[in-house]
C-alpha cells in the first residue's frame, strides 16, 4: 500500500494498493488493485493526487524489483489491473464522464484498457510500459512527481525542507513598495478638506438661490400672496434639482477633490497589485506560509503572534483571499522569514 495524506495533519488519505508476485519460482508481475480515496464527490478529485500517488508507486516498483527506470528487464515484468465504476454518479451523463475520464487517467500512464468504454474493464502493461506523468502542483503545492529519495522517514524531515526554503526564497515581495500606498489617514484627511469645501459651496449657492427666487417673485408678481408661492416653488425647484448638479460640477473642479480621487486610485490599484501577487503565491505554494509558519514560530517569538496564527490557519486551509487581506503582515513575514532562515541556515 501506498498512502498519501493530501491534508496532513488531517487523517484524510489517498491510497494505492499494489500486489507483487516476486517468487523467483514464477514469473514477476504485479497487480494494481485499486486506487480509492480520490473518486467522485471527494474534495481530491482532480487536484493531481491520484497522479501523485501512481507516480510514486511506479517508482516504488522499480525499488521493489531492485531495477533502474531504464532498466530492460522490466519488459519481462507484467502489470495488470481492472477499472472499477464504484462511487460514480448515479446519473447517466456523470458515468459516462466517470468512464472517459477514468479510462484516460491510466492510459495517460501506459496502461492498455481492453474496452475503455466499459465501467469494467482490465487493463494491462510491462513495468516498462508504465511513464511517470508530470503536470501542474496538486492542489496543496506538491509536484506530482517526487522522487523516492525525497522521501523522509517518520519522524526523521528537517523542520525546514528545502522545496519549502526554495519557494521561500522566490517570493519577490520586495518589488512593491509599501511606503506608497496612501496610509487611510491620509484620505480620511483630504476627505474632510473636500467635505468642507461642499459644505462652503452649499452655503453659498444656498444664498445665491435664495436670493434669485426673490428677485424672480418680486419681478412676476404684486401680489403678495403670489410672490410668496412663487418664492417658495423656484427655491424648492432650484435646491433640489439645480444645486445638487452645481456642487457636484464645482468640486470636481477643484483641486482638492482631484487630490482626494488621486489618492484613492492610487490606493486601491496599488493594494490591488501586491494582493494580487500573494494569492498567485499561495496558489502555487499552496500552504506554504503554513508550513514556514510553524518551525520558524520555535525560532523566534516574533513568529508567534496572534495575526501570524491566524494566517497560518488561512494558509493551511487554502484561503489565499484572507491572506491578501492582511498584505502588510504577510509583507512583514516573508521578509524577516527570509532573513531568519538565512541567519539558521535552515534546509535540506
Amino acid at each position: 500500500m501506498v498512502y498519501l495524506y493530501p491534508n496532513y495533519p488531517s487523517n484524510d488519505s489517498i491510497s494505492l494498493c499494489l500486489s507483487v508476485s516476486d517468487d523467483i519460482s514464477i514469473k514477476k508481475s504485479v497487480e494494481f488493485v485499486d486506487l480509492v480515496g480520490n473518486f467522485y464527490d471527494t474534495p481530491y478529485q482532480n487536484k493531481g493526487f491520484g497522479r501523485l500517488l501512481v507516480n510514486t508507486g511506479i517508482q516504488v516498483l522499480y525499488a521493489w524489483f531492485g531495477m533502474s527506470m531504464n532498466d530492460l528487464s522490466a519488459n519481462n515484468i507484467k502489470v495488470t489491473g481492472r477499472t472499477s465504476p464504484e462511487h460514480d454518479p448515479d446519473d447517466e451523463q456523470g458515468r459516462l464522464e466517470a468512464i472517459k475520464r477514468r479510462a484516460y487517467f491510466w492510459d495517460s500512464f501506459g496502461f492498455v484498457l481492453k474496452r475503455p468504454e466499459d465501467p469494467i474493464t482490465p487493463m494491462r502493461a510491462t513495468l516498462a510500459d508504465l511513464k511517470m506523468v508530470d503536470g501542474e502542483n496538486t492542489s496543496n503545492g506538491t509536484p506530482r512527481i517526487v522522487k523516492l529519495d525525497e522521501f523522509w522517514l517518520k519522524g526523521e524531515a528537517p523542520e525546514l525542507l528545502k522545496y519549502d526554503v526554495d519557494a521561500l526564497m522566490q517570493i519577490n515581495i520586495e518589488q512593491f513598495d509599501l511606503q506608497k500606498i496612501p496610509q487611510i489617514n491620509d484620505i480620511i484627511d483630504e476627505r474632510e478638506n473636500f467635505d468642507e469645501w461642499g459644505m462652503a459651496i452649499s452655503k453659498v449657492t444656498f444664498v445665491l438661490l435664495a436670493a434669485f427666487s426673490v428677485l424672480i417673485s418680486i419681478r412676476l408678481f404684486y401680489d403678495d400672496f403670489q410672490k410668496l408661492l412663487t418664492f417658495l416653488a423656484v427655491f424648492v425647484f432650484l435646491s433640489f434639482v439645480v444645486t445638487p448638479f452645481i456642487k457636484d460640477w464645482l468640486l470636481k473642479k477643484l483641486p482638492v477633490y482631484k487630490k482626494y480621487q488621486q489618492l484613492r486610485e492610487q490606493k486601491d490599484q496599488l493594494e490591488k497589485n501586491v494582493k494580487d501577487y500573494i494569492e498567485q503565491v499561495e496558489n502555487k505554494f499552496n500552504g506554504l506560509f503554513w508550513r514556514i509558519h510553524e518551525p520558524l514560530k520555535d525560532m523566534d517569538d516574533y513568529f508567534s503572534s496572534d495575526v501570524f496564527n491566524s494566517l497560518s490557519d488561512a494558509s493551511k486551509n487554502q484561503n489565499p483571499y484572507r491572506l491578501s487581506q492582511y498584505y502588510r503582515e504577510y509583507y512583514d513575514f516573508i521578509i524577516t522569514a527570509k532573513q531568519t532562515i538565512k541567519d539558521y541556515g535552515y534546509g535540506r
